[in-house]
Order: C-alpha cells, then structure tokens, then sequence
C-alpha cells in the first residue's frame, strides 16, 4: 500500500524537479537582446533547443502511456500533449536559427560590425539630396548626448525605461524641437537607410522631413539617427 502511494508521489516530485531546471535553463538562455526584441516584435527568442528539451521531459514521464497501442483517454490526451510541444519545439529551433541567420551576432555577444556613425549619416544625407531635400547639418551638442540614449535602447528597445520626451528634456536637447529618433540594426550603413526607406509605418517621410540639423550614433550594428529642427539664422 505504501509503495503503491510514494512511487507516484517520487515521479510527480522527479517532473517538479526536471521542469524546475528545465525552467532555470529557458531563463538563463533566453536572449532578450535588442536584436531579439526587434526580430520578435518586442518579445524574446527562446534558446533553440528549449522546447524541444521539454518535449523530451514529457515523452520520458509519459512514455508509457505515448507508446501504449490501447485507445484510452490517457492514452490519446497523452499523445495529443507530446506532439504538441514537439511541433512547438520544432517551430522554435526553426524561429531561433532563423533569428541568428538574421543577427549572427546579437547585443548580447558584440562585434564590431564595419561601418561608422559618419558612414549612416553620410548615407542618409545622400538619400535626401536624392529627394531633392536639404541635407542635414551635424550638431556635436547632439552627437555627445547619443551614447546615453543608446544605453537606454540597449536595455529597453520598447523605451518602458525613459521615453524619448523624458531623455530629450534631461538632456537639455528641447531647443531642437520639432524632433525625432530612428533606430534600426543592420549589417552595413546602406541596409541601415534601406530599412528606414522601406518601413510602412512612415518612416520614409520622416528621414525625408523637414529637419536641418541631427546626429547619428552607430554602435555594433546598432545605428540610432537624432534629426532636429534648428533656426536658419542660427545654422
């Protein structure tokens, strides 16, 4: 009678205790980078292996009733469970190979990726002389300020830290308004204008406003454009 009571009791506590470490790697490996943030639309990319790991945890604790021929409610729940988390973990080792085929190096190991701030910005000046736009002037009272709101994307793209209004106003930019910020991750200074180009969500006609004077910072991949609204008189 007892035995028939602690063996289950031991397997429940042996699934508790294999999904606690499975849960404990998900954590630890879950990348929440920029990239990750931006590639998922402001969500995470799960380590490629991690679903399909508890896929395994499940298939080991339900084996019996997985590979079990009889047709009974247990049986066939069981199944339908298995092969569940076994697509889902086959979608997201596809999605995170996809993801790193994107990003081969994300924020959380950084590269020196081979262009500048000058070569982003030199590009964007040449997109808007294209358009027939004035191009813009470079402000170094911007430029010294970009690092810290680049820090402040890198730890939160979706800006829940400090909103651009907030950081413009502690950074004593405001005498640039009307004003904006960009921000994207590529590979080169051309896909980086590309991208901007491209966007619909009116991106294109902000690159092209009616700016005169902004910065660009670039930092492994990472290329945030500050375009700003100065006098004429005072250019």
């Amino acid at each position: 009678m007892f035995r028939k009571i602690i063996k289950p009791v031991l397997r429940i506590l042996a699934f508790v205790g294999a999904l606690y470490v499975w849960l404990l790697f998900t954590y630890n490996t879950l990348d929440r980078s920029v990239e990750a943030q931006q590639f998922t639309s402001g969500g995470y990319v799960l380590d490629k292996f991690s679903v399909l790991i508890l896929s395994v945890i499940i298939f080991f604790f339900l084996a019996k009733p997985i590979l079990s021929k009889k047709f009974s409610i247990k049986s066939i729940a069981s199944k339908i469970i298995f092969a569940i988390f076994l697509l889902f973990g086959i979608y997201i080792f596809v999605n995170a190979v996809q993801f790193k085929q994107q990003y081969p190096v994300s924020s959380t190991a950084p590269k020196e990726w081979e262009f500048t701030s000058n070569e982003v910005f030199g590009k964007l000046n040449e997109y808007r002389k294209k358009h027939d736009v004035e191009p813009i002037i470079l402000e170094p009272s911007i430029c010294n300020k970009l690092e810290s709101r680049y820090q402040i994307l890198k730890k939160d793209p979706n800006n829940q830290q400090e909103s651009f209004d907030q950081w413009v106003e502690n950074a004593g930019l405001n005498q640039y308004a009307p004003m904006t910020e960009l921000w994207v991750i590529t590979k080169t200074a051309d896909r980086a204008i590309e991208f901007l180009r491209d966007k619909k969500d009116g991106t294109k006609e902000i690159i092209l406003g009616d700016f005169n004077v902004g910065c660009v910072y670039v930092k492994n991949g990472f290329s945030l454009v500050f375009l700003g609204t100065k006098p004429s008189n005072s250019l």
